[in-house]
């Protein structure tokens, strides 16, 4: 029993030495490690990380670049952008220049409808106007848009520096109740005529005459495109061609 004892305690210590000797060896990995290859390892992995914060910065620019390009554009050489008043959507022109009377013009105009969508209106090129200037309207239209049209086309006039003056275009309507009846045959000076119609359509009756007519109650489109139309026209540009 003694002998075995020793024997097994023999072992042990043998076991002993080994262990100790391995922890003394140095891992084969540092041994076998290139200090020229970690440095290309990490090199490559700075190029990686550089690479992927280029990649995030041209993805970050192009979204911003492709979302000011659709909130702005330029219709008839009119410059516009989308803004917003509450939950009301606009499409704004940012107008300088000179009025008629020498007067300078710097105003910010708000429409309500896309100019791009009112193309198939047609508006003469090149719209003349002169002081002063009659807004002459049908008395009886019934349309939600009626009110915001006319002020906002006498406020663009007014901007521009004309005088208007309010008529209508029905003749018996103005004699029963006091009224302005202008039409295009009975005044010196431009009349702009606005009343119902079959179509949505914008004419020149003569050299101090314009029609605009509307139909199921596109009056605010009309007006609208009646305003574009003479902004174009004081840049040269044509923005409908008559058949």
């Amino acid at each position: 029993m003694e002998k075995r004892k020793i024997k097994n305690g023999g072992n042990k210590k043998e076991v002993g030495r080994e262990i100790e000797k391995e922890a003394d060896k140095e891992p084969e990995i540092i041994k076998s490690a290139n200090p020229e290859e970690i440095r290309k390892a990490q090199k490559n992995q700075l190029k990686l990380i550089l690479l992927i914060m280029v990649g995030v910065f041209i993805v970050v620019l192009t979204a911003f670049w492709i979302i000011n390009e659709s909130m702005s554009f330029q219709y008839g050489g009119i410059p516009f952008q989308k803004t917003t008043m509450g939950k009301i959507l606009f499409y704004t022109a940012h107008v300088v220049g000179k009025g008629i009377t020498g007067n300078t013009v710097n105003m910010y105009i708000n429409m309500r409808k896309d100019p791009r969508k009112l193309g198939d209106i047609p508006v003469p090129s090149n719209i003349i106007l002169k002081n002063p200037v009659y807004i002459s309207i049908e008395p009886n239209v019934q349309c939600s848009d009626a009110y915001i049209s006319l002020v906002n086309l006498g406020l663009f006039l007014g901007e521009m520096g004309f005088t208007t003056k309010d008529a209508v275009v029905n003749l018996s309507f103005a004699e029963g109740a006091n009224k302005t009846y202008i039409d295009c045959e009975n005044a010196n000076s431009t009349v702009i005529m606005i009343q119902p119609g079959d179509i949505t359509t914008i004419k020149r009756v003569h050299e101090d005459c314009y029609e605009i007519y509307f139909k199921n109650c596109e009056i605010l489109e009309a007006t609208e495109r009646f305003e574009i139309g003479y902004l174009a026209g004081l840049g040269g540009n044509k923005i409908y061609e008559y058949s």
